[in-house]
């Protein structure tokens, strides 16, 4: 209400609600205006009128964070109440020993009888707490762990379903290869345009942690697809807000940072890397052998096996392999194993064509051959070796079908030009049928 001086009353100028605050210790009046006519104006009885706004939306539980070495800080939209407050920690620290409340009563500190380790995740629970109205929040558990810098190497892309069933979404898996835990907020699952440049692309979601050697998988519903998949508790599967469809024959896709300056890493995918027994690619995810494996190589992935319902999005790769060397094993050349059966099962599916060398420079050529002598399949070519490795075969042929179930040769052929020593070997390899 305003009244100029010559005015008797006072005249409705306007009504407001201010809903964004449902309690409040003061109300008051801000008056700005020119210095001229500043003085010009002045309140009085101010008269606060209305029914009592009721608060009845539950707080939200922020975050959760160590505070190195035995305390824990749990921080909540606005006051809470931590008076009959009740705290679940697994594994656990030792006994509870105080806990310290922040003035504007947002923040707990959580002091424990034992420090906290790297490498482990820890979930809290609590019970009991509410916001000053009495709302509890609707979350009431979270995990953490000793967060650790995070750098290029540690984090890789390891299943991609690029082409969805229909009663499922696209995905994107991301495993860790360091002995860190490591939080992957903020870093953006993208692709490559054309000319190079990146999308927009999709943004894990805030206090998304993952293990040392862990998994997590993205995509736009965790439950549609951990449904799909009937993923084991364990997998770690988290929803984003946004999500933009894969291309179904070929694209490139990489993991950056927030500001996408730094890659973490970058493959190029094709349909055509599926294993050749896989007629119809829809709903059958890409899996990388190994972690460890190169990222822009055919043979570093094949199809998950049929066993999963194509896809294991969340925990380790149906396909997975181990790539370690064995010391006492000196062959030159060796087959692990040397019966397959290239089926998609997710048993024995690839023949690891494993290689050690004497010296630096060695180049091989590796081929298969049938049981008439017949090439059918080069998997090597005037390759450059490191000390030790190895050279995948799926049983594919050089026309893209399946090797039909028999006995062949793995013709493997390494020369040192500088040397000058040759070494030409002739393996037996089985494909079989289960």
């Amino acid at each position: 209400y305003s009244k100029k001086p010559d005015e008797t009353d006072f005249v409705l100028e306007g009504s407001a609600q201010h809903a964004l605050w449902k309690t409040c210790g003061f109300s008051g009046v801000l008056f700005s205006n020119t210095s001229t006519t500043g003085s010009s104006y002045y309140f009085d009885d101010i008269v606060v009128t209305g029914n009592k706004s009721l608060d009845t939306e539950p707080p939200t539980w922020n975050s959760v964070n160590i505070l190195q070495p035995d305390r824990l800080r749990l921080v909540f939209s606005e006051p809470m109440d931590f008076g009959v407050a009740k705290y679940e920690l697994d594994p656990g620290r030792g006994q509870l020993a105080g806990q310290e409340i922040s003035d504007d009563k947002t923040t707990v500190d959580l002091a424990f009888d034992e420090d906290f380790e790297r490498g482990t995740l820890y979930s809290i629970r609590i019970s009991g707490i509410t916001d000053l109205a009495g709302n509890a929040p609707l979350e009431d558990r979270k995990i953490t762990g000793i967060i650790e810098p995070r750098i290029p190497g540690d984090l890789v892309l390891n299943e991609i379903m690029f082409e969805n069933p229909q009663n499922s979404l696209e995905y994107a898996e991301i495993a860790n290869t360091s002995d860190k835990t490591l939080d992957l907020s903020g870093l953006v699952f993208t692709t490559r345009k054309t000319d190079g440049t990146l999308n927009s692309g999709v943004k894990i979601p805030l206090r998304t942690l993952i293990l040392p050697h862990g998994y997590v998988a993205i995509c736009l519903d965790a439950d549609s697809v951990r449904n799909y998949h009937q993923c084991p508790a364990e997998s770690n599967i988290v929803s984003t807000s946004t999500w933009s469809s894969l291309n179904n024959e070929e694209a490139t896709v990489l993991l950056a940072s927030s500001g996408k300056d730094t890659i973490f890493d970058e493959v190029a995918y094709s349909a055509k890397w599926h294993q050749v027994l896989v007629k119809n690619r829809e709903g059958v995810a890409l899996e990388r052998i190994n972690p460890l494996l190169p990222t822009q190589s055919r043979d570093s992935w094949t199809s998950a096996a049929s066993e999963v319902n194509y896809g294991t999005p969340g925990y380790r790769n149906s396909q997975y392999r181990e790539i370690t060397v064995n010391a006492a094993d000196t062959r030159p050349v060796r087959l692990d194993p040397e019966v397959f059966s290239p089926d998609n099962d997710g048993v024995d599916d690839v023949s690891f064509i494993r290689y050690t060398t004497e010296a630096a420079g060695y180049v091989a050529n590796v081929h298969i051959f049938n049981p008439s002598g017949i090439r059918i399949c080069t998997l090597a070519s005037n390759a450059l070796l490191s000390s030790n490795g190895f050279f995948v075969w799926d049983g594919h042929t050089d026309l893209g079908k399946n090797a039909n179930a028999g006995i062949y040769v793995v013709y493997f052929e390494m020369f040192n030009a500088a040397s000058g020593k040759r070494k030409q070997l002739k393996l037996p390899i089985v494909v079989t049928c289960r």
